[in-house]
């Protein structure tokens, strides 16, 4: 019976001992890896947490960012992206980290302005967040706009790419539209749009902010904070040049406003746009006679259609049929 005990004790140990053995050999978790962007142009009164920025200057998770009038900045995050905020500009980073596994997570949180992104890392996930959409995108360059006047109308232009722009506005929750290369999506908190084609001018805007030179990885740690002079403003320090035009433009204090009469209406949707957009379409008849073709979906009591004039909006109770568009 003693010789028993021993036996099971001996083996209670031996297991213990294998198990502490296990654990002491186990490999660490892989950890996140720190992760920030740099400006590499300031220009006028640019604050980072309320504080006067400077090229060279380190940007993390959850700073902010306000540009003021007559003010731009550019901030490059490795060699994955680059981010140029225009005059009139307020952001927030609510997400700047690199994952064990070398992901890239830049999410940009934009209140006010304009801000144009060059993302070039495809494996990154990179958004920029607006009180109407969510723009997720892989590899491509585009700006994103908010109306100084109603900071609810947001407008996408996409130069290269492709954008995938999701609603967060309660009346259009849910909705996702695609933005091909060449194109712009208009939202509001009621209504999406359905993109059209860029102007050559929108298109040549984009083009010369995209030009704006990237640092070399390995240089960009070496940039040193600009002096400030005794009146408050950075110093110009050559890390980047920007054109003068390109200047000028970004940092006009001008509002952008919605199209008016004088000024030429953007190109609409065909069928044929929207079949590539979406897919497979439908015919919606309501109970009133009225017929709507497009892409659409459900949410709640309502039936959200994209049609070649815009989005609708269509209580579940007053449509009479659904079928599938045949033209």
């Amino acid at each position: 019976m003693v010789k028993t005990i021993k036996i099971k004790m001996a083996l209670v140990a031996m297991v213990a001992g294998i198990a502490l053995l296990a654990v002491q050999c186990k490999k660490p978790e892989p950890q996140a890896k720190s992760f920030h962007g740099v400006f590499t142009f300031t220009k006028g009164e640019v604050l980072k947490n309320g504080t006067l920025a400077k090229a060279g200057d380190k940007i993390l998770g959850a700073d902010k960012i306000e540009v003021k009038d007559k003010a731009m900045a550019v901030i490059q995050f490795a060699a994955d992206a680059q981010l140029t905020l225009s005059a009139g500009t307020t952001i927030t980073m609510d997400d700047l980290s690199k994952g064990a596994d070398g992901k890239v997570k830049i999410n940009v949180n934009q209140e006010s302005g304009t801000s144009f992104s060059k993302v070039l890392a495809k494996g990154s996930d990179y958004k920029v967040s607006t009180p109407t959409l969510v723009a997720g995108v892989r590899g491509t360059s585009f700006s994103v706009t908010l109306d100084r006047s109603n900071p609810k109308r947001v407008v996408i232009k996409l130069l290269e790419g492709k954008v995938q722009a999701s609603s967060t506005a309660p009346e259009t929750v849910g909705q996702s539209v695609v933005v091909e290369a060449g194109q712009k999506l208009e939202a509001t908190e009621s209504q999406i749009a359905a993109p059209a084609t860029l102007s050559v001018a929108e298109k040549t805007s984009l083009e010369k902010l995209n030009q704006i030179a990237m640092v070399n990885v390995d240089k960009l740690e070496e940039i040193t904070p600009a002096d400030v002079s005794e009146a408050g403003q950075p110093v110009a320090v050559p890390v980047i040049e920007i054109p003068s035009d390109t200047l000028d433009s970004l940092t006009s204090d001008k509002p952008s406003a919605p199209a008016t009469a004088t000024q030429a209406e953007p190109k609409r949707m065909t069928l044929e746009d929207l079949k590539k957009t979406y897919g497979r379409l439908s015919k919606v008849v309501t109970k009133d006679g009225k017929e709507y073709i497009g892409s659409f979906q459900q949410k709640d009591s309502f039936i959200i259609m994209t049609t070649v004039n815009g989005t609708v909006k269509i209580p579940v109770n007053d449509v009479a049929k659904i079928s599938p568009f045949q033209g």
